[in-house]
């Protein structure tokens, strides 16, 4: 039997309904598509409802929601599937893809001294100067998290980790940990093309092609190193839900990584996926991971930031990469 929680339905419920826009969404463009709002269950071939998302996430024992980092309602969602988990009686971890575990001190003594202050987390552990999109954003999962007194962990992999594998590969990982997450083996031939084409296409093709199988290679090892701290993290709560990019949320990513760890666990990979215009059928959306199906558990469509090709968006970037070719 699952522990019971000190917070009552109701005081849960109001907390969300606080958090909760004052419009369905904080974000507009494309709110009239067919396909905002709506579930699609990838296995079953149909639209579900959120009750439906909320009962499958509760017995699942690792939750992934996957986010496109700057749509503020993507992080609104989570904090609701979050907090329905929490109304069901679950007490999981909330590990965060944003938090690398040089953080894990900083967000420990704060929460020792705050265990119940989301406002200021973000300070406390240097949010602002990370690069990700501010912290208010973040902050109503946290304020789920802490009002119902769930363990937040940091997950990706230290600085001084990342730094050393891209000076000496994957020899600079400790072998025990390789091993147990599959690093110690090579991707299929086909997996590695996949990926390839994956990171070549996410830099809008200004990626020098000499540094792309290093870029692959990276991506391994984050997904490989937050499954294994979130995890580790996990033994002493009741499961996990993971705060990460839709990347990493896909099934064949951190999910294959906890099966390998956790072979007898139940993950669930739900992914926030802003609509694209020109495709009105959920099939359509495997498009943008390479894939001929989804590779989630359930895709719950949103409106879009803004209609910005990311290509031009972030050109100047992209092109200082070219430079380096």
């Amino acid at each position: 039997m699952r522990p019971s929680i000190a917070i009552p339905v109701v005081v849960m419920a109001l907390f969300v309904s606080a958090c909760a826009p004052s419009s369905p969404w904080r974000t507009t463009s494309g709110a009239g598509h067919d396909l905002v709002g709506q579930i699609w269950d990838v296995r079953e071939n149909r639209f579900v409802t959120e009750m439906e998302v909320f009962d499958r996430a509760s017995v699942a024992e690792f939750v992934l929601l996957g986010e496109k980092h700057d749509n503020p309602d993507h992080h609104i969602l989570q904090s609701k599937v979050l907090a329905a988990m929490v109304e069901r009686g679950r007490r999981p971890v909330v590990g965060f893809e944003m938090l690398t575990t040089d953080q894990a001190p900083a967000l420990s003594q704060y929460l020792e001294n705050h265990p119940r202050d989301a406002d200021g987390l973000g300070n406390a552990i240097g949010w602002e100067a990370s690069g990700w999109p501010a912290w208010a954003q973040y902050q109503p999962i946290a304020e789920v998290a802490l009002q119902a007194s769930l363990p937040l962990a940091a997950v990706s992999p230290s600085r001084e980790i990342t730094g050393e594998i891209r000076k000496k590969g994957l020899d600079a990982l400790d072998a025990q940990v390789a091993v147990r997450t599959a690093l110690d083996t090579e991707p299929e031939p086909s997996v590695q093309s996949a990926m390839e084409e994956e990171v070549i296409e996410a830099h809008c093709g200004y990626l020098p092609e000499r540094v792309v199988p290093a870029v692959v290679r990276m991506q391994r090892v984050r997904d490989a190193l937050m499954a294994d701290n979130w995890a580790s993290a996990a033994r002493q709560a009741d499961g996990g839900v993971l705060i990460t990019g839709a990347g990493h949320a896909r099934n064949d990513r951190v999910p294959a990584v906890m099966a390998r760890l956790r072979p007898d666990a139940r993950s669930l990979a739900v992914t926030f996926l802003e609509v694209q215009s020109e495709w009105t059928m959920p099939e359509s959306y495997a498009e943008l991971f390479g894939a001929e199906t989804l590779p989630f558990d359930f895709a719950w469509f949103t409106p879009r930031l803004d209609d910005l090709d990311p290509c031009e968006k972030f050109s100047a970037s992209l092109k200082r990469l070219q430079m380096k070719k």
